[in-house]
């Protein structure tokens, strides 16, 4: 897996954890394998999740050269991808 300068990358059996995404607007993701389940955290403390989120997608937003591009067009107007009903604001 190719990754940028200070980025980590955090994967365990059922999840996948990245942060430092070098995007002007992305924070980091969150993804559990089991339930394809996807975080996007914005540098605005705003947290969407995903479902029905393949791993094969998340696998090639990690290796997006834009993030934000990868996101507008793979998985915000992905119709295969649900949005799930709530969206969580975190304070900053």
């Amino acid at each position: 897996m190719r990754r940028g300068r200070n980025q980590r990358i955090q994967e365990g059996t059922d999840f996948i954890c990245m942060y430092n995404l070098h995007s002007r607007v992305l924070e980091g993701i969150q993804y559990c394998k089991r339930t394809e389940t996807l975080l996007v955290t914005f540098k605005t403390g705003r947290v969407y999740w995903y479902e029905d989120v393949p791993q094969e997608i998340v696998r090639n937003f990690i290796e997006a050269r834009s993030k934000g591009a990868f996101y507008n067009k793979w998985i915000k107007h992905n119709k295969d991808i649900r949005p799930a009903e709530k969206v969580i604001q975190v304070a900053t």
